[in-house]
Protein backbone atom coordinates (compact mmCIF):
# COMPACT_ATOMS: atom_id res chain seq x y z
CA UNK A 1 0.00 0.00 0.00
CA UNK A 2 2.46 2.34 0.76
CA UNK A 3 4.55 1.47 -2.50
CA UNK A 4 0.88 2.59 -4.67
CA UNK A 5 0.37 5.70 -2.42
CA UNK A 6 4.00 6.77 -3.08
CA UNK A 7 3.08 6.39 -6.91
CA UNK A 8 -0.20 7.52 -6.29
CA UNK A 9 -1.98 5.39 -7.31
CA UNK A 10 -4.88 6.46 -5.16
CA UNK A 11 -7.56 3.18 -6.08
CA UNK A 12 -5.13 0.60 -5.43
CA UNK A 13 -3.89 2.39 -2.36
CA UNK A 14 -7.66 2.22 -0.90
CA UNK A 15 -7.96 -1.51 -2.19
CA UNK A 16 -4.65 -2.56 -0.52
CA UNK A 17 -5.87 -1.01 3.07
CA UNK A 18 -8.98 -2.27 2.89
CA UNK A 19 -8.14 -5.96 2.07
CA UNK A 20 -5.47 -4.93 5.47
CA UNK A 21 -8.11 -3.97 7.35
CA UNK A 22 -9.67 -7.16 6.68
CA UNK A 23 -6.59 -9.33 7.89
CA UNK A 24 -6.94 -7.06 11.53
CA UNK A 25 -8.85 -9.73 12.95
CA UNK A 26 -6.18 -12.13 12.10
CA UNK A 27 -3.22 -10.10 12.94
CA UNK A 28 -4.71 -7.57 15.95
CA UNK A 29 -0.94 -6.36 16.73
CA UNK A 30 -0.91 -4.41 13.14
CA UNK A 31 -4.04 -2.34 13.88
CA UNK A 32 -2.20 0.73 15.50
CA UNK A 33 0.73 -0.04 12.55
CA UNK A 34 -2.22 0.32 10.08
CA UNK A 35 -3.75 3.19 11.58
CA UNK A 36 -0.97 5.13 11.92
CA UNK A 37 -0.12 4.83 8.36
CA UNK A 38 -3.21 6.11 7.27
CA UNK A 39 -2.67 9.33 9.75
CA UNK A 40 0.08 9.89 8.17
CA UNK A 41 -1.31 9.54 4.75
CA UNK A 42 -4.00 11.84 5.76
CA UNK A 43 -1.10 14.90 7.19
CA UNK A 44 0.21 14.49 3.80
CA UNK A 45 -2.48 15.37 1.74
CA UNK A 46 -3.63 18.13 4.64
CA UNK A 47 -0.12 19.75 4.47
CA UNK A 48 -0.90 19.92 0.30
CA UNK A 49 -4.19 21.05 1.38
CA UNK A 50 -5.92 18.29 -0.18
CA UNK A 51 -9.23 18.53 2.08
CA UNK A 52 -10.97 15.28 0.76
CA UNK A 53 -8.27 13.32 0.46
CA UNK A 54 -7.07 14.03 3.91
CA UNK A 55 -10.90 13.91 5.12
CA UNK A 56 -10.68 10.24 3.87
CA UNK A 57 -7.77 8.98 4.83
CA UNK A 58 -7.99 10.11 8.43
CA UNK A 59 -11.59 8.39 8.45
CA UNK A 60 -9.92 5.11 7.49
CA UNK A 61 -7.47 5.80 10.55
CA UNK A 62 -10.28 6.52 13.27
CA UNK A 63 -12.25 3.10 12.30
CA UNK A 64 -9.17 1.42 12.67
CA UNK A 65 -8.47 2.58 15.67
CA UNK A 66 -11.77 2.19 16.88
CA UNK A 67 -11.12 -1.53 16.29
CA UNK A 68 -7.78 -2.16 18.96
CA UNK A 69 -8.93 -2.77 22.53
CA UNK A 70 -5.79 -0.98 23.84
CA UNK A 71 -6.75 1.71 21.80
CA UNK A 72 -4.00 4.87 22.71
CA UNK A 73 -7.07 7.60 23.43
CA UNK A 74 -4.35 10.18 22.92
CA UNK A 75 -4.22 9.25 19.07
CA UNK A 76 -7.54 8.77 18.60
CA UNK A 77 -8.30 12.07 19.97
CA UNK A 78 -5.55 13.94 17.85
CA UNK A 79 -7.02 12.35 15.00
CA UNK A 80 -10.43 13.44 15.81
CA UNK A 81 -9.82 17.10 15.89
CA UNK A 82 -7.60 17.15 12.92
CA UNK A 83 -10.54 15.44 10.99
CA UNK A 84 -13.00 17.58 12.85
CA UNK A 85 -10.80 20.28 11.03
CA UNK A 86 -11.15 19.41 7.65
CA UNK A 87 -14.89 18.84 8.43
CA UNK A 88 -14.57 22.75 8.91
CA UNK A 89 -12.90 23.91 6.15
CA UNK A 90 -15.66 21.96 3.88
CA UNK A 91 -17.72 23.28 5.81
CA UNK A 92 -19.54 20.03 7.09
CA UNK A 93 -20.32 21.41 10.58
CA UNK A 94 -22.47 18.65 12.32
CA UNK A 95 -19.46 16.07 11.13
CA UNK A 96 -16.82 18.84 12.80
CA UNK A 97 -18.97 19.11 15.62
CA UNK A 98 -19.42 15.75 16.44
CA UNK A 99 -15.79 14.85 15.89
CA UNK A 100 -14.74 17.89 18.31
CA UNK A 101 -16.86 16.18 21.10
CA UNK A 102 -15.75 12.91 20.69
CA UNK A 103 -12.23 13.96 20.90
Amino acid sequence: AEMTWELQEKEVTYSLISRAKEMLSDLPDEIHYLAMKCYNMAVHHHSHKEVLESIRWLEESYQIYSKDPLKDHKKQSRTLRLLSNQYMTVKAYDKASSCAVMA
